[in-house]
């Protein structure tokens, strides 16, 4: 497998990985997640890709895409903060559905590690559903552990249309 830089050549098949990613997120978690059309999907991959304050990977076997990888480079707390965060990154992946237990969600949260390490951060960062059993196993085993606790409540059935 090979993890390199996203370019727009691949937008296409980091669009497919998109999809599945929002299709497996709506089942298990609906009230937030949906899956996107392929239409909507390129175009958030073509805003990723464009994003400054992003970098996003891909990962591909024998040419296929089956992984994204994108990381955040969060700002250092600033002097007088109550939270003193170290500098950290924020990952964020997804794998084809076909692919999944195939060892690609190691293989990019090492080669996130290794390159955020190599940007200077010297702790990670990622969110995910507390409903997201396979990620929580994979982060798990990987030496992640849960800092501090996001909770909602759903006050309406639907937003006001604005």
């Amino acid at each position: 497998m090979n993890i390199r830089l996203a370019t727009v050549d691949d937008v296409a098949g980091l669009a497919q990985v998109y999809v599945e990613s929002g299709r497996h997120h709506a089942a298990i978690d609906p009230l937030i997640h949906r899956e996107p059309s392929e239409v909507e999907a390129v175009e958030r991959i073509r805003a990723k890709l464009a994003d400054a304050e992003a970098t996003t990977f891909v990962a591909e076997e024998h040419g296929e895409i089956v992984g994204l990888l994108e990381l955040r480079l969060d700002v250092p707390s600033t002097s007088g903060a109550i939270l003193q965060m170290p500098p950290t990154a924020h990952v964020g992946i997804s794998v084809r559905e076909s692919r999944r237990n195939q060892g690609i969600g190691t293989a990019l949260m090492q080669f996130a590690e290794s390159w955020a390490t190599n940007q200077g951060r010297s702790m990670m960062s990622l969110t995910t559903s507390s409903a997201n059993a396979g990620a929580i196993r994979l982060y798990e085993r990987l030496g992640y552990e849960s800092y501090g606790l996001a909770m909602r409540k759903r006050i309406a059935d639907k937003p006001p249309d604005k």
